[in-house]
């Protein structure tokens, strides 16, 4: 991904962004998301995920389902489950889809780790169901410096019964462990040696808080970097993110355009309230709304919901797309997931998915897609094929994403 993303709280259904301080008052062990009726406050149910902890109170399993109108109930999707070291290292990610009434394998990332409990490698495998085994997909290895900062991550694709350079990723750091500079190569097979591609750099307040974000492309014309994007931070007094205010670079004038903005409000405890982001209308010289997300709290100000309102129509003056996330401790019974029927539908995981690795999108037929970010810049598009389709995530930065299947939009995350 190329361009800084207007948003930049992002959640995995119940996870928050850390910067914002958000906690619960005890493991949202379900999640319930529902889609707003256009221009009321009227809400239908979508989506639940179904979150079950250790002793150690890590995530052992998750599991996803949909909301079939049909039913009247909830209908499994996927389940993930994680395995952990002795250190508490999430060591496997298993991933199987609700199938003929059973679970089966798709797909599993196994990672190891060093002394450090640093990761080294990480190993993405899919289920072959004619050999029943599993078939590699890709890999990535890791190097760090003596301070545990990350200076390499090379990443690798199976193919053909061989490992091939796909990506390197180069990572420079401050004094302070701010990360600085990010460099990105891709393999050329014609040269049989690195070619540059995008590199991403970090400045820093005296504060240690990142005030600018600065995105170059290589120009292989002229051999030389180019200015493509930028974000400038703003803080208040109490170092809360106030303003993040996008720029893309006009090559013709050498000159920085304004693009766009988010602002942020806080409620008296500081906690996030309010996240909007706008796009620059450089004809009329106009801010125009693009996107919203409020956030509720309960008395204790632990947050217990979460509305995301988007595709903003100017006609009405409304968001023309609304869902909203409640964040529950209810314990759910999980004994009887196998009651419930995957219906035809698509489906992607895992979700969240680390920059650099593979994720699954599941569609019940064959049908076109498309990937955007926040601003509808197309990143990914072509045909998937009725059952499991794998799409990678090496050319793509962290942020939000759009999956647009047939009718359905699905909103994931590349972290």
């Amino acid at each position: 991904m190329k361009k800084k993303l207007f948003v930049l709280f992002v959640s995995c259904l119940f996870f928050v962004q850390t910067g914002f301080n958000q906690t619960f008052d005890c493991q949202a062990d379900t999640v319930y998301e529902y889609v707003y009726v256009t221009g009321t406050n009227v809400t239908l149910p979508f989506r639940r995920t179904i979150n079950q902890y250790n002793s150690e109170s890590q995530l052992s399993n998750r599991y996803f389902q949909n909301w079939d109108n049909g039913s009247n109930s909830y209908v499994n999707q996927t389940w993930n489950t994680y395995t952990y070291d002795t250190n508490g290292n999430l060591t496997v990610h298993l991933i199987l889809n609700w199938a003929a009434n059973s679970w089966v394998n798709n797909f599993r990332i196994t990672r190891t780790y060093n002394s450090d409990n640093l990761v080294i490698e990480s190993l993405s495998q899919s289920w072959d169901s004619p050999s029943n085994d599993w078939t590699n997909s890709g890999r990535s290895f890791s190097v760090y410096d003596q301070q545990g900062n990350q200076t390499q991550l090379l990443i690798q694709s199976w193919v053909s019964s061989s490992w091939v350079n796909n990506q390197v990723n180069d990572f420079e750091f401050d004094s302070q462990g701010n990360q600085t500079s990010r460099t990105i190569k891709s393999w050329s097979t014609l040269i049989n040696n690195w070619e540059n591609q995008e590199r991403y750099f970090w400045t820093y307040n005296p504060n240690q808080l990142e005030s600018e974000f600065l995105v170059q492309e290589w120009n292989a014309g002229t051999s030389m970097w180019l200015n493509y994007n930028r974000t400038l931070t703003s803080y208040d007094s109490a170092n809360l993110l106030t303003q993040e205010l996008y720029a893309n670079w006009n090559q013709a004038n050498n000159t920085w355009e304004q693009s766009g903005k988010s602002d942020f409000t806080y409620t008296p405890a500081n906690k996030i309230d309010e996240q909007i982001t706008q796009i620059w209308l450089s004809g009329s010289n106009t801010w125009q709304n693009q996107s919203k997300q409020t956030y509720e709290y309960s008395t204790l100000d632990v947050l217990i919901a979460r509305n995301q309102f988007s595709n903003w129509n100017v006609s009405t003056e409304v968001y023309d797309y609304g869902t909203r996330m409640e964040y529950r401790c209810s314990l759910i019974d999980v004994t009887d997931l196998e009651s419930f029927v995957l219906t035809g539908d698509v489906a992607l995981f895992p979700n969240p998915v680390m920059q650099g690795e593979w994720f699954n999108v599941q569609s019940a037929k064959s049908t076109a897609y498309t990937l955007r970010d926040i601003l509808g810049k197309i990143y990914m598009q072509g045909n998937l094929k009725e059952g499991n389709n794998v799409l990678e995530t090496h050319t793509l930065v962290s942020g939000v994403y759009f999956l647009q299947a047939g009718n359905k939009t699905i909103k994931f995350i590349i972290q």
